[in-house]
C-alpha cells in the first residue's frame, strides 16, 4: 500500500465517532459497545499504573488518536505530545483538551509519521506505543525512531492472535480483519507476545514487566450474538469476573488477547 494510501484510510477512520471517548468517559450506551470496551478499560487501568510508575517530565504518546493519554498526563503537570498520521484524529485531540481547559502550555498534538519522527534525539523520558505496532507498514522502522528519541521508558500494547480470532468470529469473515483495503480496522498483522518481545529485545530493550489482557467477556458475548442475537448482561458479568481470577494464574498472561510490555531503554 502507498503512504497516500496509508495515510488517507486513517483520515477516513479518524472520521468516525469516538468509541473510545465514549467507553472511557462512560457515555457508551449499547450493550455491545459496552462488552467490547472491556478490552479498553483493563488496558487503560494497565497503561495508567504504569505511567504512574514512571519518572516523566516529558512524555509522547505514538498514535494518540483523539489524546485522552496526553490530557491524562497534563492533569498531572506533566508535558505532553501526542502524535498521530490521521489529520482528523489531530483535530479531534486538539478540540476535547481545548474542551477540557488544558494548559496549552503543557500539551502538543503533531501530525506525523510514526515511523519517522520530528523529534531530536533523547528527548522524551517516557513514550507510549499503545495498539499501534500491528498498523505499520514497517514496525522495525518505529521502534529504531523510538530508541533514538527515548531516555528512560517504552510502554507498547498490542492485539494479538487471540484478539485477531474472536474479532473475526464477531465480523464472519476470518479474511476481513487483516485487510486495510476493506477499512475494518487495518491491521497489516498478527502477533504472538513473543514476536513483541523479540522485537523489543532486537532494538535492545530491557524488559521490565509483561501483562497479558483476556477478554473472556467479550469473547463469550460474540458467542451469544452470534447464536441468539444478545447476551444477558448477567451471563456477561459472570465471565468477566471468572476471566479476571483466570488471568491472574502464573503463565496465562502470555496467553491474552492483548499485551503490554513495559520495557526500558537501558539495556
Amino acid at each position: 500500500m502507498s503512504r497516500k494510501k496509508f495515510r488517507n484510510f486513517y483520515d477516513k477512520k479518524g472520521l468516525g465517532i469516538s468509541v473510545t471517548r465514549r467507553i472511557f468517559k462512560k457515555r457508551a450506551t449499547s450493550q455491545s459497545t459496552i462488552i467490547k470496551g472491556y478490552g479498553h478499560l483493563k488496558r487503560k487501568y494497565w497503561i495508567d499504573k504504569l505511567l504512574k510508575a514512571t519518572k516523566c517530565a516529558r512524555f509522547l504518546d505514538i498514535g494518540c488518536a483523539d489524546g485522552l493519554y496526553v490530557a491524562d498526563m497534563v492533569k498531572r503537570g506533566i508535558y505532553a505530545v501526542g502524535i498521530d498520521i490521521s489529520t482528523p484524529y489531530i483535530k479531534k485531540a486538539r478540540e476535547f483538551s481545548k474542551n477540557e481547559n488544558l494548559d496549552r502550555k503543557k500539551m502538543e498534538f503533531l501530525i506525523a509519521d510514526a515511523e519517522n519522527l520530528p523529534f531530536i534525539d533523547k528527548c522524551f523520558n517516557v513514550i507510549l506505543c499503545s495498539e499501534v505496532l500491528e498498523h505499520l507498514q514497517s514496525p522495525q522502522n518505529c521502534l529504531r525512531e523510538i530508541v533514538r528519541i527515548l531516555i528512560n521508558d517504552l510502554i507498547v500494547s498490542v492485539p494479538t492472535i487471540a484478539s485477531s480470532i474472536i474479532t473475526r468470529v464477531h465480523l464472519g469473515d476470518p479474511n476481513r480483519f487483516l485487510d486495510p483495503e476493506l477499512q475494518v480496522g487495518g491491521h497489516l498483522r498478527e502477533y504472538k507476545i513473543f514476536d513483541i518481545l523479540h522485537l523489543l529485545k532486537k532494538q535492545k530493550f530491557k524488559i521490565k514487566k509483561t501483562i497479558g489482557i483476556f477478554v473472556f467477556s467479550t469473547f463469550i458475548f460474540t458467542i451469544f450474538k452470534k447464536i441468539l442475537g444478545f447476551c444477558p448482561t448477567s451471563i456477561e458479568k459472570l465471565f468477566s469476573f471468572i476471566g479476571n481470577i483466570i488471568f491472574e494464574l502464573p503463565g496465562l498472561k502470555y496467553l491474552g488477547a492483548n499485551s503490554i510490555i513495559f520495557a526500558s531503554s537501558k539495556a
